[in-house]
């Protein structure tokens, strides 16, 4: 999926003497963000499960058969594999994450099995999902902007509709973390945390989200652009549907998030 690149960075998978000549690259027609781009992805591709994976990351011999048997089960909407930096394989490993304070911003869980167990939130570098739980969420939030959170936002869709997230920690993948991004973002993650709050968090919790944020210099502009968005009608369409509130979803979790 190539969002409007300008550097050439897909050119490799084009032409007849590509040996990847079997992958098929779509093209967004206006750039659309992170969320947008993967449901654009998604709805060119043909697979019972999806697999969404930021470019710069390496995996393991074998990964596909347990992410298959993982997803087998009814019950589970999402895996994740365990994260570890790319340029320094021996680093900390990350499985899974959780929200680590009231502005939604997020840290890494440790080890806690041997075999797939759940997960507050998942990272998505690199995420798996069945395309019929997918679709039956509608994908990722079609109001995100540019950047940040779509990964927390699907996760808490899942858990509330009823899915679990799991962490697969007999799968571990390499991604390249970097300090700075390759394009300006400014507003884009903050309206993103304030829409997840909106949607999925009641009341209480989501005045902690937006009072926590004041200091944050895009606050003016991301609320002003959030309140005339779609996103009052996403909130009561998501809670018509879903199984559980975030009251549940926070005590399922309480040791950990």
């Amino acid at each position: 999926m190539d969002d409007q690149s300008t550097d050439g960075s897909c050119d490799f998978l084009l032409g007849e003497d590509s040996p990847y000549r079997n992958v098929i690259v779509v093209r967004s027609p206006s750039r659309l963000g992170v969320s947008g781009a993967r449901n654009f992805g998604a709805a060119h591709s043909r697979g019972e499960i999806l697999v969404f994976s930021d470019a710069h990351v390496e995996v393991p011999r074998g990964w596909t058969k347990q992410v298959v048997e993982a997803l087998a089960e009814p019950a589970v909407g999402a895996v994740v594999p365990a994260v570890t930096g790319l340029d320094d394989p021996d680093s900390a490993q990350g499985y899974g994450m959780r929200f680590s304070n009231e502005t939604l911003d997020v840290e890494w869980l440790g080890k806690t099995g041997e075999k797939p167990y759940p997960v507050p939130l998942m990272c998505g570098c690199f995420m798996a999902v069945r395309r019929e739980v997918f679709d039956e969420l509608n994908g990722f939030d079609r109001g995100m902007a540019l950047w940040g959170s779509e990964d927390l936002e699907l996760s808490l869709h899942l858990w509330l509709r009823g899915y679990e997230c799991l962490v697969l920690p007999q799968v571990t993948i390499a991604h390249r973390f970097t300090e700075a991004f390759q394009y300006p973002v400014n507003w884009e993650p903050l309206y993103n945390r304030l829409r997840v709050a909106v949607v999925h968090l009641g009341a209480e919790r989501c005045f902690r989200v937006l009072s926590h944020s004041q200091s944050d210099a895009h606050i003016g502009f991301a609320w002003d652009h959030l309140v005339s968005s779609d996103v009052w009608a996403r909130r009561n369409a998501i809670r018509l549907a879903r199984r559980h509130d975030d009251d549940w979803y926070f005590q399922r979790f309480e040791s950990s998030s």
